[in-house]
């Protein structure tokens, strides 16, 4: 168990990490991210085989528009989430998932 909380910390790390950059504004930063969140399996259920990833668990997140709620829940993942100079960006990246999945009616693709 705690080598699965050292991945995770590592992961919410390096997450953070690239959230923090000041210049993360192109759709292509945004696209990368996606891809990131896409590629870490969340959980898997047992009886059908089926990964959920850490977008999966995003993508709710991103739904919900209302700014106070969503970052209730960002916190759940990680207090960090809503920092000043973090919060834009993670702001940014819903807004990114949110006009793919208005536009596509469905999950951002990571490609």
């Amino acid at each position: 168990m705690a080598a699965e909380n050292a991945k995770a910390k590592e992961i919410l790390d390096a997450l953070i990490d690239q959230l923090s950059n000041a210049h993360l504004s192109a759709p292509s930063a945004y696209e990368d991210l996606v891809a990131f969140l896409e590629s870490i399996p969340f959980s898997q259920d047992q009886r059908t085989g089926e990964v959920t990833t850490m977008l999966d668990r995003v993508v709710p997140i991103a739904k919900n528009r209302n700014e106070t709620l969503a970052k209730l829940a960002l916190r759940m993942f990680d207090p960090r989430l809503v920092e000043p100079g973090v919060y834009e960006n993670v702001r940014g990246l819903l807004a990114y998932i949110r006009a793919d999945l208005d536009a596509q009616g469905t999950r951002p693709a990571s490609s």
